[in-house]
């Protein structure tokens, strides 16, 4: 199966998705037509007699609303021994987001027994929750590494990563429980960028990572009652968890921003996709709840929060159907024979989706400011993808023509 709706990967700095390769069979990867799902042992089944009750934390006051600030705001109260830090968008009644993207940076604090620390992307209507992340959880993993994480809860079922039926993995590269084999350390940041969409035609609640934007896999909307239509709430940030009487672990960084994201933990480029598909890198009214330091001196629950927005004119704007996957028209470059066609044909789509001049050189990275100059490389690529699908893998050139620019 494969989704009718994507969104592109934002990506700023050194990406994190060069994941562990430990479960490869030979370090080949999967056979073609099969999928890698992990192993489940023993030790464990053992182990998850001992995993806390989902995570639900309220919050005393309304989310005071930012303009884009990482300062601490709003009043938190935690739950079930869980702790927040967290931007959140939406959360009433006419709230309708058919997905939701983030680029966090992935640290590895440290955590000990029964506690846990991560970073996640929620979405979330009435009883139904969809979360996708990095998360350090031994009691999960049985071991501190740093590993991709998705949960679902469905009323009151709910799931890890293939622990139980509910996510349905389709990439053959990108297994849910993998390692990071990159993290982040102080003055040397690594990230990566996730995005949980809704496909418009089958409902179900797909996964997307990596450069590509390759799709993961879904969730599909049978199992679900609030999500089976549209998610109300949006929330993006770090959560912690111990056990009764036992200090908090350290969040992110283990440290407390500085507004600094070469230091600091952050999620960024914050996402929503309304109940259109349209796409808003500025969100509007994102409100932020941090916690003040918790007791264990070398803790942090605070992470740092950006947004970028651009317009839907503005030429590095990227819309949900702007993908690395998508063909630009209705037949491919052969060589010399249908070039004259195929470049008109290419230079009408690449206006209509005003990208033309990344291609004719008029929209070079340097005229765009320095904010943006990873923006840039995202759409540089994109672009270039749509090119590459665009023709064919054997032209077939006759005699020496020289041929004109698109």
């Amino acid at each position: 199966m494969k989704p009718t709706l994507a969104r592109p990967k934002q990506n700023l700095g050194n990406s994190s998705t060069s994941l562990s390769s430990k479960i490869w069979l030979n370090g080949k990867g999967c056979p073609p037509g099969t999928v890698p799902i992990r192993r489940i042992t023993k030790e464990d089944l053992i182990r998850q007699r001992n995993m806390p009750p989902p995570e639900d934390v309220t919050f005393d006051d309304q989310l005071v609303a930012t303009n884009n600030k990482s300062e601490p705001k709003g009043i938190y109260r935690s739950s079930r021994g869980y702790k927040v830090a967290i931007a959140q968008a939406g959360n009433n009644k006419q709230a309708k987001f058919a997905g939701a993207g983030m680029t966090a940076s992935i640290w590895n604090p440290h955590v000990e027994g029964l506690q846990h620390s991560a970073c996640r992307l929620k979405i979330q209507k009435g009883p139904d929750i969809i979360q996708v992340g990095w998360r350090v959880d031994p009691t999960l993993y049985g071991d501190t590494q740093t590993r991709l994480f998705v949960h679902f809860q469905a009323g009151n079922e709910h799931c890890f990563n293939t622990l139980c039926p509910g996510f349905v993995q389709v990439n053959p590269a990108i297994p849910v429980d993998m390692t990071f084999k990159d993290v982040s350390s102080r003055g040397d940041p690594w990230e990566d960028t996730m995005s949980i969409n809704r496909d418009r035609a089958s409902g179900n609640w797909w996964l997307y990572m990596e450069e590509d934007h390759s799709p993961v896999g879904y969730w599909s909307q049978r199992i679900f009652t609030g999500l089976a239509s549209f998610a109300m709430n949006v929330q993006w940030g770090g959560v912690v968890y111990s056990p009764p009487s036992v200090p908090e672990p350290p969040m992110g960084s283990s440290y407390l921003p500085v507004g600094d994201t070469n230091l600091d933990a952050y999620c960024r480029e914050l996402t929503v996709l309304n109940d259109k598909a349209a796409m808003a890198t500025g969100v509007d009214g994102i409100g932020t709840s941090t916690v003040p330091p918790v007791n264990n001196a070398n803790s942090s629950t605070a992470f740092q929060f950006t947004t970028t927005t651009l317009n839907i004119n503005h030429p590095l704007y990227l819309s949900t159907a702007d993908i690395s996957g998508t063909l630009l028209v209705s037949f491919q470059l052969q060589g010399s024979e249908n070039y004259v066609v195929w470049s008109k044909a290419v230079r009408i789509a690449l206006l209509g989706r005003n990208k033309f001049g990344v291609v004719d050189g008029s929209w070079k990275k340097e005229i765009f400011s320095t904010d943006l100059a990873n923006q840039w490389e995202r759409v540089n690529a994109i672009v270039l993808s749509w090119l590459v699908n665009s023709a064919s893998s054997k032209p077939s050139w006759r005699g020496s023509t020289c041929l004109e620019g698109l």
